[in-house]
């Protein structure tokens, strides 16, 4: 039985929490905010400045980590009722707790790290972690120097729907106009009939390119795409943004662009396996949906902080093209897209595209899914959690992410297999434990700390 819990929705997080962590969050890089722009300078100071294992307050802390119990009493609550076999993580908030009990009062529970930017933060390393899964080399080298080792991280990629990587497989062997004809019949929306009809005037197919209508310009960025010179077909998808479809619908397209504007769709794995350009925030997960598909990237509007890194991994592999103005849309990408590009375009839209199918790892979710059923995370927490390893930690540095792993490994033949019943969660593995407070004892003060009378979560079925 698999569970997907956002600890960012109800009931898992208290309103307080959701409220500052994401609404607000929201806010500020969206310009939003009382600070007006000053709030997108704001976020990218403060996560720069949390890039660090020593800094206490922005870093995953002692007090960053006590606040963040104290909002997410339901989620732990959950753990603690539930015990599932292991937990997978796709974001930093999770495993600063689950890790922090682990440390703390020998919480018996497997957890992976899917680290889901294509830098790696100050935030991913949390340990102890059964497992990270890296989205590339670099990443993988990031984690080692935050002190993780390395047989503890497979790069695995950015997990993506398994949708996309069926399609790829179905249209490998298909040429343009097959793949197109795909498009067409299996869209859970209906395209324009001549949507991918050649140019009369030169006899060339249109390039498809893709616009995911997010962010605050994306009115400016697509009057810019109907501004190329090179004919094209344009598929916008507005989301649930139904306001911003309406007011797109209002813009004139000329005469030789091909356009539509979508709403939401559950097919995006179909549109983008036959198309040739994405314009796109570089969020990772859309990031590497692109990359699966071959596509060229041109990234617009990224949030300070992680999209940004993620932008800049995009144009160091020659995968993409960062706008800082919509209006440079045209001078940038018509050299790309035509026929008679100049001698000094460094690179015509076949590089772009075979440079973007090399940082693909469409797979990404099978091989992570795979290790999951294996059982071995809870063999390596096993490992980690035996007295052997643990006995000899001075007790100052039991709660400390940063030294965990500083000692001598084991093999798992050294390690005889347990079961969660066979632990007592307030002794096991601790020789100093009745110097400890009870972990029920120290679970029932947080309880109380936080005031809360929220529903229970349901039950796992």
């Amino acid at each position: 039985v698999t569970r997907v819990v956002d600890l960012m929705e109800p009931p898992m997080a208290d309103p307080t929490l959701i409220f500052f962590y994401k609404d607000w969050y929201l806010r500020l890089v969206g310009g939003e905010s009382i600070f007006g722009q000053l709030g997108l300078l704001c976020v990218g100071f403060f996560f720069d400045r949390a890039n660090s294992l020593e800094d206490d307050f922005t870093g995953g802390g002692f007090l960053t980590r006590r606040i963040t119990q104290a909002f997410l009493l339901n989620f732990l609550q959950l753990l603690y009722e539930e015990k599932p076999d292991v937990v997978v993580h796709t974001h930093f908030l999770a495993p600063q707790l689950i890790a922090s009990l682990r440390r703390r009062h020998n919480f018996r529970m497997p957890h992976v790290t899917v680290v889901t930017d294509m830098d790696v933060h100050a935030w991913w390393y949390q340990q102890p972690t059964d497992h990270y899964f890296a989205p590339r080399a670099l990443a993988c080298h990031q984690l080692c120097e935050m002190g993780v080792p390395y047989g503890d991280i497979t790069v695995s990629g950015i997990p993506i729907m398994p949708q996309f990587w069926e399609v790829l497989e179905a249209t490998k062997s298909l040429n343009l106009q097959a793949r197109r004809r795909r498009l067409m019949s299996n869209m859970d929306q209906a395209l324009p009939p001549n949507l991918f009809e050649d140019d009369p005037e030169s006899g060339r197919y249109r390039p498809l390119i893709v616009h995911m209508s997010t962010g605050r310009i994306a009115q400016d960025v697509y009057e810019n795409l109907l501004t190329l010179t090179t004919p094209i077909s344009l598929v916008v998808v507005c989301g649930r943004q139904a306001d911003v479809r309406e007011e797109l619908m209002q813009v004139e397209v000329p005469d030789h662009h091909r356009v539509a504007l979508l709403g939401f769709t559950r097919t995006l794995h179909e549109l983008l396996a036959a198309s040739d350009v994405i314009v796109t925030k570089p969020g990772g997960l859309i990031a590497s949906e692109a990359l699966a598909c071959g596509l060229m990237v041109v990234v617009v509007d990224p949030y300070p902080g992680q999209e940004e890194r993620n932008a800049t991994m995009l144009l160091e592999e020659g995968a993409g093209i960062w706008l800082w103005d919509p209006t440079d849309l045209r001078p940038k990408l018509d050299p790309i897209l035509g026929s008679n590009s100049p001698v000094s375009q460094r690179a015509t839209l076949k590089d772009y595209q075979r440079n973007a199918l090399k940082l693909a790892k469409p797979r990404a979710a099978f091989e992570i899914a795979e290790y999951v059923l294996t059982g071995e995370a809870r063999y390596r927490m096993l490992e980690e959690m035996s007295p052997a390893r643990t006995c000899d930690i001075p007790r100052s540095q039991r709660g400390s992410r940063k030294p965990f792993l500083e000692r001598p490994h084991m093999t798992l033949n050294d390690v005889q297999p347990q079961s969660f019943s066979d632990f007592d969660e307030s002794t096991a593995g601790d020789t100093d434990a009745a110097e400890e407070e009870p972990l029920t004892r120290r679970f029932t003060s947080l309880l109380q700390f936080g005031r809360l009378a929220r529903p229970r979560p349901a039950p796992l079925s």
